[in-house]
């Protein structure tokens, strides 16, 4: 029988799958900008959020929205903000695979992080994981890696965007799940409003594109934050940081199988070092989450 591991794993691969739209979701649309599509996708999740805590909180959700104390707020609000607008920054300022490359240290920044907040001390087996995946991402950009010369402002940026990440997944286990996802409703709301009020331009954009922004929001963003609030009881910091570079593997198969983008040699071999980094870091039994904390 799959134990609660077992199902969080699980849920993991399918909030990964849904990541990893994103691609085809962006590819489609004609006018929209990296700034329009960011406030489509940010504000359509958190209005999601905001209807499944109504259907399930009914007549109680303004007393819950009135509960979230402002250290998750700001704390999910930050890391809502920070990565998804820096991703933006990093993609017009580098190249695409020098973003996915530094993308994938977040293991490592989970680690340090998670360890310094939360005393989970990831074992030898999970940093030596966390390098391979590393290596995997390298191998999957490697022909188009260039850190440093005109694209170092991008390069911090990505940089950012990967420890953002892992601040998020330690905010995961730093707050009482009943005052997440109030938190990222309203956090997602905030960024999607402020993203949409300093740029503008939404009402001008042809309907498929909002169509395909709102998609992207409950598909790339609202369903798969619901399952990692979910999933974050039973995964350490560090495991989920490892589980969600399968995004970067399933990418580029989406695009592959819908518009015929064949993936490079070392692409392939990239995405099976990651597989093999994931089975390393998730791949055993434990008697609980918190064992990684007692070293290992």
């Amino acid at each position: 029988m799959i134990g609660p591991r077992g199902r969080a794993v699980g849920a993991f691969v399918l909030i990964c799958s849904m990541w990893s739209t994103s691609g085809l979701f962006v590819r489609a649309m004609s006018e929209a900008d990296s700034w329009q599509i960011n406030a489509l996708r940010t504000g359509t999740a958190g209005l999601l959020l905001l209807l499944w805590l109504l259907a399930r909180e009914g007549r109680r959700l303004p007393l819950r929205l009135a509960s979230v104390g402002w250290r998750p707020l700001l704390a999910v609000f930050l890391s809502y903000a920070t990565s998804s607008n820096l991703f933006i920054y990093a993609l017009q300022h580098t190249t695409v695979a020098n973003t996915a490359c530094l993308g994938a240290t977040t293991p490592f920044w989970a680690a340090l992080l998670a360890w310094w907040r939360l005393g989970e001390r990831p074992s030898g087996r999970t940093v030596a994981a966390a390098a391979l995946a590393l290596s995997g991402a390298a191998l999957m950009v490697g022909e188009g890696l260039a850190l440093g010369g005109a694209g170092w402002r991008g390069d911090l940026a990505a940089l950012g965007v990967a420890a953002s990440f892992a601040f998020q997944i330690v905010n995961l286990r730093s707050y009482p799940r009943e005052q997440l996802l109030p938190a990222f409703a309203l956090a997602g709301l905030l960024t999607g409003g402020l993203v949409a009020l300093l740029r503008g331009g939404l009402a001008d954009l042809p309907g498929r594109d909002l169509l395909l922004g709102l998609g992207l929001g409950i598909v790339q963003m609202g369903l798969p934050t619901i399952l990692m609030v979910w999933a974050a009881r039973s995964l350490v910091s560090v495991e989920m940081a490892l589980l969600s570079l399968l995004d970067t593997v399933l990418n580029p198969i989406w695009v592959f199988l819908a518009l015929g983008e064949r993936p490079s040699a070392l692409g392939l071999s990239g995405g099976a070092t990651i597989l093999a980094a994931v089975i390393v870091a998730v791949g055993r039994r434990k008697p609980s989450p918190d064992a990684e904390r007692e070293g290992g």
